[in-house]
């Protein structure tokens, strides 16, 4: 059976995957701290949708039950926790303050991650793709938020962005950025579904794939390009006077409110 979870996956997949594959560019847009923080609520409400559910993962991974060969294994290293204050109890939601916590992200890792959020969301004719409108500067200010939840995220997007350097050296002698798009492509198509089938090393590397494909869907739908890109309005202001609601609108709750026995 179809979960909902699973219908709305499957619905932002396709809007990524009928998108024409951006060519290979690791810059990073320029975008203010005060952005990225006006995103984050945003965001957090966003990620409460979970982007991967096991039909569906399994339905992608069926063709890929074959996966041999020797793989990185998962890093071991101690992630420090971010020890920074927070908003506070009382947080300026307008005009934030710019840079309640510093960001942690290094150069290099922010340059995989553009790389990864334009494999997931490329440009096409229409839209921009997910680095050229700041989605790798919002995960930074994700993942160097200090609570529970992004804490959580940044123990895990960590160790996996180390793996991904580390699984293209041992495969093409390349840290992953330098890798070619085919190359980056063959270690993400590895990756980019878990099932019972996918061997034991791609387990957690397929875990913090998944992980980073909710951030990136979750903040690439959360921008007016995104919301445009699902067709998505939203309130609309009415010009004028307010002409009241349809005539369809007001049959159907005529007739609520007959079968609740409310309608005098």
């Amino acid at each position: 059976m179809t979960s909902n979870s699973d219908i709305i996956f499957s619905a932002i997949n396709d809007s990524i995957e009928n998108r024409v594959l951006v060519k290979q560019d690791n810059k990073v847009r320029g975008i203010s701290r005060r952005e990225t923080l006006k995103w984050l609520s945003a965001v957090s409400a966003t990620l409460t949708i979970p982007l991967t559910t096991p039909t569906f993962a399994a339905e992608q991974n069926a063709t890929k039950s074959g996966l041999t060969g020797s793989f990185a294994p998962w890093p071991t290293s101690d992630i420090k926790l971010i020890e920074a204050e927070g908003y506070g109890k009382d947080p300026r939601l307008v005009q934030p303050d710019n840079g309640p916590w510093p960001l942690t992200l290094t150069s290099a890792e922010k340059a995989k991650l553009v790389r990864l959020s334009d494999i997931l969301i490329p440009e096409n004719e229409n839209f921009p793709s997910a680095s050229a409108i700041g989605v790798p500067e919002m995960i930074d200010e994700w993942v160097s938020a200090p609570y529970p939840r992004q804490q959580r995220d940044r123990s895990m997007l960590i160790p996996g962005l180390e793996w991904l350097d580390n699984e293209a050296t041992e495969r093409f002698d390349e840290f992953f950025v330098d890798c070619s798009a085919s190359q980056q492509l063959e270690i993400v198509d590895d990756i980019a579904y878990s099932s019972e089938e996918t061997p034991p090393e791609l387990q957690m590397p397929a875990v913090f794939f998944a992980e980073l494909r909710q951030l990136v869907a979750g903040i690439y739908y959360c921008t007016p390009e995104g919301t445009n890109d699902l067709g998505y309005t939203g309130n609309v202001p009415i010009v004028g006077d307010y002409p009241g609601p349809t005539a369809e609108a007001l049959a159907h709750l005529d007739k609520l409110l007959d079968e609740l026995g409310l309608n005098v």
